[in-house]
């Protein structure tokens, strides 16, 4: 059974805009939000958000929700994520 914890902060205003994005889906209600790292380069990380079915989730990784938005963060990439904020950024 996947973990719940909230690693990282995600928006009420970015958890809006992706519920958007992801209303636009056909199977939108069933997929969760996954946030994963996806490379390094130097100290910098690479992040990938992509959306997946929310049963996709694996037993060591996490997934738990933001307002009505579910999220898998991959075991792999919690650490990583600590403290990490996912926000809606205005004006460039």
């Amino acid at each position: 059974m996947p973990r719940n914890e909230q690693p990282m902060t995600i928006s009420d205003e970015a958890v809006e805009a992706i519920l958007g994005v992801r209303g636009r889906e056909p199977d939108a209600d069933d997929l969760a939000l996954r946030v994963a790292i996806g490379g390094v380069n130097g100290l910098d990380f690479a992040y990938e958000l992509t959306f997946v079915p929310r049963d996709d989730a694996g037993d060591d990784d996490v997934a738990t929700t933001y307002g009505d938005l579910p999220v898998v963060i991959p075991a792999d990439s919690v650490e990583h994520l600590q403290g990490a904020g996912l926000h809606i950024r205005h004006g460039g």
